[in-house]
C-alpha cells in the first residue's frame, strides 16, 4: 500500500512500514523502516534534529540543527555536506561534481515498468518520486514498488540529463539509512567450487563492501546482503535483506558512521563505471529487492523465495526435468557407441532428458580449441545432432545440449576470420583464461553472429534443453566497436548485450528449458534467473560440500533455482566418497540430475538410483514451491538439515546429513518447524503418526550415526486430526 499526505510517503505491507518525508528545503529524509505502523508518524517529535560539530548546514541555511551529514537520507549525493558513502556521483563539463537534488513531485503508476534493457520483477502500483538538481537541471526519479504479502519493496533509480553533457560516475539502485543500533552484516562469499557460504560479522564503524569487477556476479560474492539485529537468529529478530537483479560487476556497501547509524547502498560497481550522458539521454539502474523480516533470517529467506518465484521467474517456467549430463561421465572423450550407452542407461534409470555437454562440435577434444565454431562433429556423434535427438526420443528422453556462446578459442575458424571480435586491448598481449577469450558482445556484429549460430542449432535439432555456460570472466573491459568517449562504459554494456541475447532466445524458443551455468555458480543471481530459472549451483558435486553450497544459496534463492546432480565417487572435485543415498538425498533439494556413467554402477546401485529418481518426480512440486526451513547449520556444526513445507502445511520433506561420525555421540533429535500444531502427521518412512506440536517441540530421534556422511529423509503427510491419536 502506498499512502501519501502532509509530505510524508508511507509504503506498507502486511507486516512492515517504510516511511520518508519531504523537508521544507526539498530534501528527502528517511524516517522509518521496520514493523508495520498504523499510520503516519509525527516526524518532528519522534526525530528531533540536533546540531553536530563539523557537520555543515544545508546549502544557504543558518539552521545548524539540520545537516546532510547527519540526516537519514533517502538518496544521498556527494558535494553538499554528506561525507558518508553517496548513491550518486557525476562530473559536469566544467569538472564540477557538486549536485543538489531537491524534491519536485511524485506520481503513482498503475503498473511497474522494467529498467531499460534489464530484467525486473513483475508488479503493480508503483511510486515514482522526482528530484531535480538545481545546478545541472538533471531529473532523478526514484521508483518504489510494494509487495505487501512478501514484505518487500523493489527499488531502482533513473537519471534524465536535462542539460549539457555529464559523466556519470556512480548511480546506486537504492539507499537505506538505519538508526544507531548494533547490527550484524551477513553476506554470501566463497570461491569456485565453494560458492555462497554465509559470512556474518559485526557492523563496526567504517565501510564493509562486497563486490565483483568481473562483468559477472562471480563465485566470490553473490549480489546479496543482509543487515540483522545482533541477536537475530533463524527464527527471531529483525532482518533486512537486499538482493540485486543484476548479472555484472556490482557493489553492496554498509557504512557505520561516527554516530552509530548504518547506511546500506548498492548497485552497479562504480570502481570501474563511467557513463556519458548527453542532454536528453537517461540512465536506468538495475532493480534492488528489499525484504523485511521480524521473525529471523529464515523468514527473510522465505520472503525472497516467494518474491522470486511469484514475480521474477518466467511465468511459463517448466518443471526441472531429471537429466543425465555427460560431462562427469565422459568429458570430451566419447564416440557414437558410448553416447548410445549413456542414453540407454539414462532411460533405464528413469531420467527424462539426456544432456550432451562440451566436446560435440568442430575439432573440440579439449578446452584448447573450437569455441565459436558451432558445427556438430559428425564423426564423434555418429551423425548430426538430429540423429542423437532421435535416439533420445526413441528411448523416451528429451535431448539437451551444452553451449558457451559468449566465448571464442584462438584455435578456431571464427578467430582466424575475425580476431578483432574478441575482447582485447591493443598493445597488450592477449589475456587467456581456461585457454579461451571472450567475444565482444558489445559489437552488434558479434551478437548477430551468435544469434545466427544458435538459431541454426535450436531450430534444426530437436533440442528441448540448453545448458548455457560461461567459463571465464572479462579482463580487458574494452570494445573498439564503441566510440572513444564511450569505451569506459564497456562493463555495463556487456551485461546489457548479454540480456539482449537472453531475451531474444528465451522469447523465440519458449519450448526450450534453459539452464544457466558459469563454471557452476559464477553467475547465479536474480538477473539470470529472470531468463534462466534454474542455475547449475556449482561444479562441485560432492554431497558433503553441496550441503554447504545449497544451504547458503537458500538464504536468498528458492530451491527450485538450484540444479543438483548425483555424481560418481570418488568425487571429481574432492576425491571424497559418500554413500549413494546421501548423494541422492542432498541432490533432491532442488532440480535433480545425474552426473555419472550408468554402466559403471552395480545392479544394486542402479536399482537404488531408479528409486531415488521416482521419489524426486513425486517430490519436485513440493520442493519447488514449498516453504524452506533450515534446521541444522553445517557451517556451525557437524549436521545439515533442510525442511520443505507445502503452503497448506499438509506435506513435509526434510533431508538430514551427519558429516563425521563421533565415537560416542549424544542422541541427536530433529525438531521440525512450520507445521500445523493442530494436525497429525504420518511419517512415511516409518508409518508412525505424531501431532504437529510433538514434531516441532519434542522432535524425532535421529539415527545414531555409524560411518561418515550418513543421511536420512523424513516425508510427512497430514492425516486425521491428532485427537484420535492422543
Amino acid at each position: 500500500m502506498i499512502t501519501i499526505g502532509k509530505g510524508i510517503f508511507h509504503l506498507s505491507g502486511d507486516a512492515f512500514s517504510y516511511i520518508f518525508r519531504v523537508l521544507p528545503e526539498g530534501y528527502l529524509q528517511h524516517l522509518y523502516y521496520g514493523r508495520r505502523l498504523s499510520g503516519y508518524i509525527d516526524s518532528e517529535d519522534l526525530f528531533p534534529p540536533h546540531a553536530r560539530s563539523f557537520s555543515p548546514n544545508f546549502p544557504g541555511s543558518s539552521d545548524n540543527r539540520y545537516s546532510l551529514d547527519t540526516l537519514a537520507c533517502e538518496f544521498p549525493v556527494f558535494g553538499t555536506g554528506d561525507f558518508r558513502e553517496g548513491a550518486f556521483l557525476a562530473e559536469r563539463r566544467d569538472g564540477s561534481r557538486v549536485v543538489d537534488f531537491r524534491y519536485e513531485g511524485y506520481e503513482i503508476l498503475s503498473q511497474k515498468s522494467r529498467p531499460d534493457g534489464m530484467p525486473g520483477y513483475r508488479g503493480g502500483e508503483t511510486l515514482s518520486v522526482r528530484l531535480k538538481d538545481t545546478l545541472s537541471g538533471c531529473i532523478l526519479t526514484l521508483y518504489y514498488t510494494v509487495y505487501e504479502k512478501e514484505g518487500a519493496i523493489v527499488r531502482r533509480a533513473e537519471l534524465l540529463n536535462g542539460g549539457e553533457m555529464l559523466r556519470l560516475l556512480r548511480l546506486m539502485s537504492f539507499c537505506v539509512d538505519f538508526p544507531a543500533q548494533e547490527y550484524d552484516v551477513i553476506a554470501l562469499s566463497g570461491a569456485y567450487a565453494m560458492e555462497r557460504s554465509p559470512v556474518r560479522m559485526h557492523a563496526e564503524q567504517g565501510i564493509f563492501r562486497i563486490s565483483s569487477a568481473r562483468c559477472a556476479s562471480s563465485h566470490a560474492h553473490s549480489p546479496f546482503l543482509a543487515l540483522a539485529e545482533r541477536d537475530a537468529t533463524e527464527e527471531t529478530g529483525q532482518v533486512f535483506g537486499f538482493s540485486l537483479v543484476y548479472s555484472g560487476s556490482f557493489v553492496l556497501r554498509t557504512e557505520r558512521d561516527a554516530l552509530g547509524s548504518v547506511r546500506v547502498t548498492g548497485g552497479i560497481n562504480d570502481s570501474e563505471f563511467c557513463w556519458t550522458l548527453q542532454g536528453g539521454e537517461k540512465f536506468c539502474t538495475p532493480e534492488m529487492a528489499i525484504v523485511f523480516s521480524d521473525k529471523g533470517i529464515g523468514s527473510m529467506s522465505r520472503a525472497f523465495h516467494d518474491l522470486i518465484r511469484g514475480e521474477l521467474l518466467p511465468l511459463n517456467r517448466q518443471d526441472t526435468p531429471v537429466v543425465l549430463n555427460s560431462w562427469e561421465a565422459c568429458g570430451f572423450s566419447f564416440d557414437p557407441q558410448s553416447l548410445s550407452e549413456l542414453i540407454h542407461g539414462a532411460a533405464e534409470l528413469g531420467a527424462e532428458c539426456f544432456v550432451l555437454d562440451d566436446g560435440w562440435f568442430s575439432k573440440r577434444s579439449s578446452d584448447r580449441s573450437s569455441l565459436g565454431d558451432w558445427v556438430a562433429n559428425t564423426e564423434k556423434l555418429g551423425g548430426g545432432l538430429d540423429s542423437l535427438a532421435r535416439l533420445c526420443r526413441k528411448n523416451g528422453l528429451r535431448f539437451g545440449l551444452w553451449v558457451e556462446p559468449e566465448m571464442i578459442s584462438r584455435d578456431s575458424e571464427l578467430y582466424r576470420c575475425h580476431p578483432e571480435w574478441c575482447v582485447h586491448c591493443k598493445g597488450l598481449a592477449y589475456i587467456e583464461s581456461r585457454n579461451q577469450l571472450v567475444l565482444d558482445l558489445v559489437n552488434p556484429e558479434v551478437r548477430e553472429y551468435i544469434k545466427s549460430c544458435m538459431d541454426k542449432l535450436f531450430s534444426s535439432a530437436e533440442i528441448s534443453y540448453v545448458k548455457w555456460d560461461m567459463n571465464r570472466n572479462v579482463t580487458e573491459a574494452l570494445s573498439y566497436a564503441l566510440p572513444e568517449e564511450r569505451r569506459a562504459e564497456y562493463s555495463h554494456r556487456y551485461v546489457l548485450a548479454l540480456y539482449e541475447l537472453l531475451e531474444y532466445f528465451t522469447e523465440k524458443y519458449p519450448q526450450i528449458f534453459f539452464l544457466g551455468c558459469s563454471g557452476g555458480g559464477g553467475r547465479y543471481d536474480a538477473g539470470m534467473l529472470y531468463y534462466f530459472p534454474v542455475q547449475w549451483a556449482s561444479d562441485n558435486t560432492d554431497a558433503a560440500d553441496r550441503c554447504h553450497i545449497q544451504y547458503g544459496g537458500s538464504y536468498v534463492y528458492p530451491l527450485c533455482t538450484s540444479d543438483n546432480h548425483v555424481s560418481s565417487c570418488p568425487n571429481l572435485s574432492t576425491g571424497r566418497t559418500t554413500p549413494l543415498k546421501t548423494r541422492a538425498d542432498v541432490a533432491s533439494l532442488g532440480g535433480f540430475g545425474l552426473e555419472l556413467d550408468p554402466k559403471r554402477l552395480s545392479q544394486q546401485e542402479r536399482e537404488e538410483l531408479h528409486g531415488y529418481i521416482a521419489r524426486q518426480k513425486k517430490l519436485r512440486k513440493l520442493v519447488a514451491d514449498g516453504d524452506v526451513y533450515r534446521l541444522k547449520d553445517p557451517f556451525s556444526g557437524n549436521e545439515f538439515c533442510m525442511e520443505v513445507v507445502s503452503k497448506d502445511r499438509k506435506r513435509v520433506y526434510a533431508v538430514w546429513v551427519n558429516m563425521l561420525a563421533p565415537a560416542n555421540p549424544p542422541q541427536p533429535r530433529l525438531r521440525f518447524r512450520g507445521l500445523d500444531s493442530e494436525k497429525a502427521y504420518r511419517v512415511e518412512e516409518t508409518g508412525k503418526i505424531y501431532g504437529g506440536d510433538v514434531l516441532m517441540n519434542a522432535g524425532l530421534p535421529l539415527p545414531l550415526p555409524y560411518g561418515d556422511f550418513i543421511s536420512g529423509t523424513f516425508t510427512l503427510s497430514a492425516t486425521e486430526r491428532r485427537e484420535k491419536y492422543d
